[in-house]
């Protein structure tokens, strides 16, 4: 499959990037536009946590290459038995919306800001790189905050609920070391350490007046509030007039103090005329975790700066004036640099380019190294028109086992050609699907498609032609030209038309039925078929694909026999050995509302149960079947539509479960489900097609009406035949059936990285 080269990153933020007047401000701002910078194009999403103003939403618009905001309409839930469940400031329906925004806007990244709303992350789907950029570490802040008496502001949690978060990435991006440490200790996703990425402003040394100007920028959090407080505190009492203090930035509110050496600026429009104006900076932080993002921010100034080794965590430098161990030791460092700052100034300004240019330097070539997307190839791709998550049907049973074993142990994406139905999405979403469902309807079509080799493709297979849909065949193309994947496989033949789009891919054809077959049966019952198909045009279409799947032996045998690479891969399904007590006199049938499934019912009906009215079983029709069932009370016949829980059905002892098909073709799941099921089956000769083995031992087969009937009969009036039937049926269905049996041969296929045809 051709692949084009494309770099977009939705970048999702619950902090906007305008103004940057606090650090996480400036980290989100930095790192999207050092993205930017580098070719990628910035969706940006910010869902307004803290607000949207309209010249916030101007300068993000003017920002970014597109820019979206949704509303926070929901309020945190109270803090789960002292601390923040994962998902606890998580809006429900962000998922969906951002899910919506990546598709339509073909992102090759997501990269998430903060672990509070990584839920997202399972609605992102599997063949999008997923980041989360953590900011900080939120396992047990609030025992650090508490110690010291304060009152945790933010989100915090604990290390079970960080470590759920995490595993919803592809890749975390660490702010510094001991974070990452601390990551790696409850995840197994790939970690990293990305510090600040801040552009250069430098400043011209400043020329040094008698008054020694010291500039403060922090925000309005507890940590902030405490530290800057404790430093005031110690400064007011030293009296040194020649000193001016100026502090910056929302972090002024939370401060009461009025003195003539103690300027509160608030929050500053200007920020590089702040740090023009001032001497030299400090960093006063008593404690905290992550990088200091305000650090970093005076060093790409080239201002001198004073920190305690907790204010410069995560910068590379051997200053002891930056690596002070409490407030008492930077103010005395403070007190020598005023008075010594024709020396130690210029020492100092020169300090911080060198240790700017080079942490600089390091942490963009980390990020050219690390933001790039996790393949250039996905694994698997299964194209198909069955909602298999409904989960009603024998084929949707056969695609869903399929793709759930398939997800143990390699990543999948499963595009569905037809249109999204209100329900889909809720079910996917339970069931834990989202980031491997897509919709191709929702799919973006580039008007440059190219369908001539559609069209020489049909033309050397014809009867593919009613099943042409070009509007959904450019959309695929657009999305194959975007992201390329090693494997496909097609679920049925008619979805064949794709295979243009396929080039450079092994290609599997999930067959579920031999189709000529299948025809030829219905043909002879006057019956039309969805497909009309000769064994001629389907072998040819076999020819295509590197391997057939085949549903059972019989057709495994037959296609291997015609010199078709067919691989056998079995339906399987649980298997259950042992049932309840509890006992459920009852003949069932189960299906959907199939010609085939309506013409056995109607066989049945006519021409064997109103012999058996009298005796002390019911007959019982779920699923879709239903709708062409007429129930009848006085008859004990029962319609009991769509079940969700079969498990609960078959667990009942003394059910008979029939399937007396008669046209069709193909391996019968419900039988195999019966018969995994630990169920006694009566089927036909065409139920047991591929299940021949097991005839007379695990199910019995009767074609006739008087056949039908004598076993039928046999089975209602003996326990113990109902009995022996079940015990062997499990016998059989673990020997056939069970999943290691199934996908042993499929999943060492697909996890091989060569071998195409």
């Amino acid at each position: 499959m051709p692949h084009t080269s494309h770099k977009t990153i939705l970048f999702f933020s619950p902090t906007p990037s305008h103004p940057q007047s606090a650090g996480n401000r400036a980290r989100i701002y930095n790192l999207a536009k050092a993205l930017q910078e580098t070719g990628f194009k910035i969706i940006f999403v910010y869902y307004t946590q803290e607000g949207l103003n309209k010249r916030q939403q101007e300068l993000m618009e003017e920002e970014w290459d597109k820019f979206y905001s949704i509303e926070k309409n929901t309020h945190a839930k109270f803090p789960h038995k002292g601390y923040y469940l994962v998902d606890d400031w998580y809006q429900e329906g962000l998922g969906e919306t951002i899910r919506e925004i990546a598709i339509k806007h073909a992102i090759d990244i997501f990269l998430c800001s903060y672990i509070f709303q990584s839920k997202i992350l399972d609605f992102i789907p599997s063949y999008i790189t997923k980041i989360i950029d953590t900011h900080d570490r939120f396992s047990d802040r609030h025992f650090m905050l508490q110690s010291l008496g304060l009152k945790p502001d933010f989100f915090y949690t604990v290390a079970s609920q960080e470590s759920i978060a995490l595993q919803r990435a592809d890749r975390i991006f660490a702010i510094q070391e001991k974070e990452a440490e601390f990551f790696a200790s409850i995840t197994n996703k790939e970690i990293k350490v990305l510090g600040h990425i801040q552009a250069k402003h430098f400043l011209p040394q400043k020329h040094i007046q008698e008054k020694f100007v010291v500039g403060v920028v922090g925000s309005a959090n507890s940590v902030n509030t405490l530290s800057m407080q404790k430093f005031l505190d110690l400064f007011i009492k030293t009296k040194e007039p020649s000193i001016q203090l100026k502090i910056a930035g929302s972090l002024c509110k939370n401060l009461a103090i009025k003195h003539p050496n103690v300027e509160l600026l608030g929050y500053v429009e200007d920020i590089q005329a702040f740090y023009d104006e001032v001497d030299i900076v400090i960093n006063p932080l008593v404690l905290g975790t992550g990088l200091k993002i305000k650090t970093v921010e005076a060093l790409s100034y080239a201002k001198p700066i004073l920190s305690t080794a907790i204010g410069f965590e995560g910068i590379r430098t051997s200053s002891p004036l930056h690596l002070h161990q409490d407030l008492e030791a930077l103010l005395s460092s403070l007190l020598d640099v005023a008075k010594q700052k024709e020396i130690l100034i210029p020492r100092l300004y020169d300090l911080s380019k060198e240790i700017f240019i080079s942490y600089s330097q390091q942490e963009r070539k980390k990020l050219q190294t690390y933001i790039a997307p996790k393949k250039e190839t996905m694994p698997i791709l299964i194209i198909t028109h069955i909602d298999f998550w409904n989960q009603n049907l024998g084929s949707k049973n056969r695609l869903f086992d399929l793709v759930k074993h398939l997800l143990e142990k390699l990543e999948v994406l499963v595009l569905y050609i037809n249109p999204k139905r209100s329900n889909d999405q809720d079910t996917i979403n339970r069931l834990g699907l989202s980031k491997n469902v897509l919709f191709a309807q929702e799919l973006e079509t580039s008007q440059d498609v190219d369908i001539a080799p559609l069209h020489e493709f049909i033309q050397k297979h014809s009867v593919l032609q009613s099943f042409v849909d070009e509007n959904l065949y450019k959309k695929m193309a657009t999305f194959l030209n975007h992201y390329t994947f090693e494997k496909v496989i097609v679920e049925y033949i008619h979805l064949s038309y794709f295979f243009p789009l396929f080039r450079g891919a092994q290609t599997y054809l999930d067959t579920h039925d031999i189709m000529f077959k299948r025809y030829e049966t219905f043909k002879q019952n006057n019956q039309k078929h969805w497909i009309e198909i000769t064994k001629d045009e389907e072998f040819a279409l076999f020819n295509e694909y590197n391997y057939i799947l085949s549903i059972q032996k019989h057709e495994h045998r037959f296609l291997q026999e015609n010199k078709i690479n067919s691989l056998l891969v079995p339906y399987s399904f649980k298997i259950t050995k042992q049932k309840k007590l509890d006992s459920k006199k009852a003949i069932i049938f189960i299906g959907g509302n199939t010609l085939a499934n309506q013409d056995s019912v109607k066989w049945f009906l006519q021409n064997i149960w109103d012999l058996f009215i009298p005796c002390d079983y019911t007959f019982e029709v779920y699923g879709d079947i239903c709708h062409s069932v007429q129930e009848n009370r006085k008859k004990k016949i029962f319609t009991k539509g769509r079940i969700d829980d079969l498990d609960t059905l078959y667990s009942y002892n003394d059910l008979i479960a029939i399937n007396p098909v008669h046209i069709g073709g193909g391996l019968k799941i419900k039988n195999v489900e019966a018969l995994c099921s630990s169920l006694a089956l009566l089927t036909t000769s065409q139920g047991a097609f591929g299940l021949e083995d097991g005839i007379g031992e695990a199910f019995l087969v009767a074609d006739t009406v008087d056949t039908f009937k004598d076993k039928l009969l046999a089975l209602i009036v003996s326990k113990k035949l109902r009995d022996a039937l079940a015990y062997n049926a499990v016998k059989y269905a673990q020997k056939n059936f069970h999943s290691d049996v199934c996908y042993a041969k499929l999943i060492q296929l697909l996890q091989e990285k060569e071998g195409n045809k």
